[in-house]
């Protein structure tokens, strides 16, 4: 049965910034994968052999950076001239005449269909007509499947339009249309392009509309399996569809949640697991992997802190379970504390602050005259909680008093004492006696009086 192979979005020789500063990037790999994987279509289409390529925008990302792009893609159009298998093509906002501002004489099975006006291409042989409009410019705002021409009777309609439909999150709208819009033409069939993740639409007249998605993923954002659709069909109808996997380079994002692990090995031996299982599905071709840690672990502040460590350790992990074919594109952490963890924090780093103010004000007191005798003065019940063998030096120098081996922060005495609540009942009533408004201390401090 006659068939046809729908790509769109191939965007050759997009340029990949910002690998080199990843010493263990796959830089040459992803470079090259658009190119690879325009290939293996080529090879794909003459293997089934079929009776045509239709190419719905974004051949190329933008204007070449030399003559080597348009000339890749001559050589790989020739093959498919040598086995009589025609190519039609629209341009896209990559692609657009006005963008390409290099031109080279293509085959003569290449047809690219104009960018004035709809114009239908006829391939009577094979029983199809191909309609279609390119972009002139970059920006296309106006709907242009409202002019595309009537269906022919008694061949399989295809549409080809670079499209975004009623606009779609993450990408710019160009030549908007609705499904209505494309239901009208009485189409069989409808290739977009523009829209990267593979979708299809039902529409009301019998047909359908598909976004292959792009050939080859080009970073994280676009994820998964990426190819082309072979559409078997007569003259009243598909037949058959399939989805072809021919990308040679995969972009994958793993999400582990890591809730309720408290170490580091915990979570470690975690990713070796999502890991092992990945691997257990995953194609052959070499992949780019992005591990996201989410949840609520003990660990957030030692993952946060040691993450250069940690990224190392989990790329180690990809290696070796991607037998060196893995490469770790990034180690995300999206982790927080557990709730109560964080309150805890909060409460000790207030607890931490408060002494630390309490002790300035102490010391400001015990180098001042006037403070000093401030506190002589402080109420009898606070000096009667102290034990008598504890003098205000003690108080002052805290950490002069506490046994060998004991931690600064514990703010207890050799006596047993809890110094937290003494500090905190001494600096509320130093601040109680300052704001009296008949006292006037100066301390000769910038900003006191």
């Amino acid at each position: 049965m006659p068939s046809f192979l729908h790509v769109a979005d191939l965007h050759l020789d997009s340029p990949r910034s910002g690998l080199s500063r990843d010493a263990s990037a796959p830089v040459s790999e992803i470079q090259q994968a658009p190119r690879r994987a325009l290939e293996r279509l080529i090879d794909e289409a003459l293997r089934r052999k079929v009776s045509a390529v239709v190419i719905a925008g974004d051949l190329y990302d933008g204007d070449w950076k030399d003559h080597q792009t348009g000339l890749f893609f001559v050589r790989q159009a020739q093959k498919l001239a040598d086995a009589r298998i025609p190519v039609v093509m629209v341009t896209g906002n990559h692609d657009a005449q006005s963008v390409i501002t290099q031109q080279l004489p293509l085959p003569p099975n290449v047809k690219v269909l104009s960018v004035d006006a709809p114009e239908t291409f006829l391939l009577d042989d094979c029983g199809l007509a191909l309609h279609g409009q390119g972009f002139k410019n970059r920006a296309v705002p106006q709907n242009l499947s409202a002019n595309y021409p009537a269906r022919v009777n008694s061949l399989f309609n295809v549409g080809l339009l670079h499209t975004s439909l009623t606009g779609f999150e993450g990408h710019e709208v160009y030549a908007p249309c609705s499904l209505s819009d494309l239901a009208r033409t009485g189409y069989e069939y409808w290739a977009l392009g523009h829209i990267h993740k593979r979708q299809e639409f039902p529409l009301a007249s019998g047909g359908i509309a598909v976004f292959p998605g792009n050939l080859q993923g080009r970073h994280i954002r676009e994820c998964g399996p990426k190819g082309c659709e072979i559409i078997e069909y007569q003259a009243n109808g598909i037949l058959s569809r399939e989805s072809i996997v021919l990308d040679v380079f995969r972009w994958e994002l793993l999400s582990i949640a890591v809730d309720g692990l408290s170490s580091r090995d915990e979570i470690l031996a975690l990713i070796e697991d999502h890991l092992r299982a990945f691997r257990a599905s995953a194609d052959p071709q070499p992949h780019a992997l992005r591990i996201e840690l989410i949840g609520a672990t003990t660990c957030h502040g030692l993952l946060i802190d040691r993450q250069r460590e940690l990224r190392a350790e989990v790329q180690s992990l990809v290696v070796q379970s991607g037998s060196g074919n893995w490469w770790l594109e990034d180690l995300s952490l999206r982790t927080t504390f557990p709730e109560a963890s964080i309150e805890t924090a909060l409460a000790s780093a207030a607890s931490q602050e408060l002494l630390a103010l309490a002790r300035s004000e102490l010391q400001a007191a015990h180098s001042s005259p006037e403070l000093h005798r401030l506190m002589q003065s402080l109420t009898e019940d606070l000096r009667k909680k102290l034990p008598a063998e504890i003098s205000w030096s003690e108080i002052l120098s805290p950490t002069s008093s506490l046994p060998a081996g004991s931690k600064t922060n514990q703010a207890t005495s050799t006596a047993g004492v809890e110094w937290s609540p003494l500090l905190e009942e001494s600096l509320a009533l130093l601040s109680a006696r300052l704001e009296q408004p008949q006292t006037q201390i100066s301390t000769g401090r910038k900003g006191r009086s």
